[in-house]
């Protein structure tokens, strides 16, 4: 991978703890790999004067761990986003609702949200490296408190996703356009000339408008880049000032740093 000239870079992290990350991810040892991933990716990011990004799903499971995930992400010279725990549905079908049940936030959970939310978006005024906008955290905050997303998604319009296939789709959520079985491969030759076509736009509007906009940041952070100002200054300048760590720790390095010893008799909640 590092041969074919990748210099930015997006890795999963959910949680300091690695007993929680591994039953997160259903395996064993996921978080000292992911460590050492990251690792090894901010000496090439470091390099080539790319981008690394931490994506952290926010869920009941780590809400007290935020800040200290800002910290690790610095440590490792990345940024972080913080994306807002949802349950998947494709064509009908919802995706792990009785695994995710445990994650989500209820009406006790708020004051805590209010609070871990605010230090965010007060560490994100202060320039700490926060990838998310203080637009997207604020409106993160709201769902996950059980409101719906504000945001208009203009999937197809500002970006549009392509399968391994090479298949176009508005978002991933969606096969073809959504709204008819032809498929519209971006290899084809005459590919940029339909997709400019105003029918075709006006079908791409047709599908994105009655969704329920999602909080994937590839999909929101885009459009309020683009509709927002604070979102649209915040991204122009997030590369200023922030220089990486004159050091890189491996995972070792990181555990004795990050990773508290277990109190005798405990188990991981």
């Amino acid at each position: 991978m590092f041969a074919t000239g990748v210099k930015h870079v997006s890795i999963s992290l959910d949680t300091i703890d690695p007993k929680r990350f591994d039953e997160i991810c259903e395996r064993d040892d996921v978080w000292q790999s992911a460590i050492d991933t990251i690792s090894r990716f901010a000496r090439v990011v470091r390099q080539r004067g790319g981008t690394g990004n931490i994506n952290c799903v926010v869920s009941r499971a780590n809400l007290r761990e935020l800040p200290r995930m800002v910290d690790l992400a610095e440590r490792l010279g990345f940024w972080i986003s913080f994306i807002p725990i949802e349950v998947h549905e494709y064509g009908g079908q919802v995706i792990e609702r009785e695994r995710a049940d445990r994650m989500f936030f209820t009406k006790a959970d708020h004051a805590e949200l209010d609070e871990m939310f605010g230090r965010l978006i007060e560490m994100k005024r202060q320039g700490r490296r926060i990838f998310s906008s203080t637009p997207f955290l604020e409106e993160s905050l709201d769902v996950l408190k059980g409101g719906t997303p504000r945001w208009q998604c203009l999937a197809g319009a500002l970006f549009f996703s392509v399968s391994p296939e090479g298949r176009f789709s508005i978002c991933h959520k969606f096969d073809g356009t959504g709204q008819t079985r032809q498929q519209y491969y971006v290899y084809e030759p005459h590919f940029p000339r339909q997709y400019r076509d105003p029918v075709f736009q006006d079908q791409c509007a047709r599908t994105a408008h009655p969704c329920k906009a999602c909080l994937r940041p590839c999909w929101a952070e885009v459009t309020m880049a683009f509709t927002h100002p604070r979102a649209f200054y915040e991204m122009a300048t997030i590369q200023l000032h922030h220089p990486m760590p004159a050091d890189i720790p491996d995972v070792d390095t990181v555990t004795r740093e990050f990773v508290p010893p277990p109190a005798a008799g405990t188990t991981v909640p």
